[in-house]
């Protein structure tokens, strides 16, 4: 079945009119997203439909939608000079660990400094620790761009998900009620009323979005603890 045919499916009570919208907007700002973001070389703007549709085990609290999911390998985000702040925040401390381990392992001394104190073979042999670490490490944070409709409105998202490996909205079910996900610096909201999106072309929408997402997922503001 086609992506499309599919998505009618799942989603009835959306028109095709502002299916497509939907569609063309979260493809277009998604691929913004992956052209801006060196991390993200390689990845592919797959679509997803959430659907409005209930089912064994689902009950949907909208009319349905479509996202993309666009993971991001950690191991990627060193050396990056251009990362979200709180992805700055946790590769700065992942590395810190990493120097104690290697230190500890190669019995220098604690707080050693292996750029300014160390000499070009430890820093050679530090550097062969990192690469057989981030081999190993699929770990993965998620940036995610959705649209749906809920109660007579269309509803745009993008955000930034530090729900390591799983990519949650909400942590409350995986006992852990106090840790927001999806911190709000990153985020962009916008919505618009069904007869609002009558005569809106999606790609015009989406250049005019395009910018605020992206300095947005930059922020260097504070954010949530990861």
């Amino acid at each position: 079945m086609s992506f499309d045919k599919d998505f009618a499916r799942c989603c009835p009570y959306i028109d095709d009119g502002v299916r497509d919208f939907m569609k063309e907007l979260v493809q277009i700002v998604a691929e913004a997203v992956i052209d801006d973001f060196g991390v993200l070389d390689g990845c592919e703007a797959q679509l997803e439909i959430v659907s409005g549709m209930p089912s064994s085990g689902y009950m949907p609290l909208t009319d349905g939608g479509v996202e993309a999911v666009l993971p991001v390998l950690l191991t990627a985000c060193h050396g990056e000079p251009s990362l979200p702040g709180i992805i700055d925040e946790y590769v700065i401390r992942e590395e810190q660990e990493f120097l104690r381990q290697f230190c500890r392992d190669a019995k220098l001394p604690e707080g050693f400094d292996i750029y300014a104190e160390g000499n070009e073979e430890q820093r050679n042999k530090f550097y062969e620790y990192l690469e057989d670490l981030f081999e190993n490490d699929d770990t993965c944070w998620f940036i995610k761009v959705r649209c749906w409709q809920s109660h007579g409105r269309v509803h745009f998202l993008t955000m930034l998900n530090v729900d390591f490996n799983y990519g949650r909205d909400s942590l409350v079910s995986a006992g852990m009620p106090d840790v927001e996900p999806n911190p709000l610096p990153y985020r962009t909201e916008k919505s618009w009323s069904l007869p609002e999106l009558e005569g809106l072309d999606a790609g015009d929408v989406a250049k005019q979005l395009a910018p605020e997402v992206l300095s947005n997922l930059h922020s260097k503001g504070e954010g949530n603890e990861v």
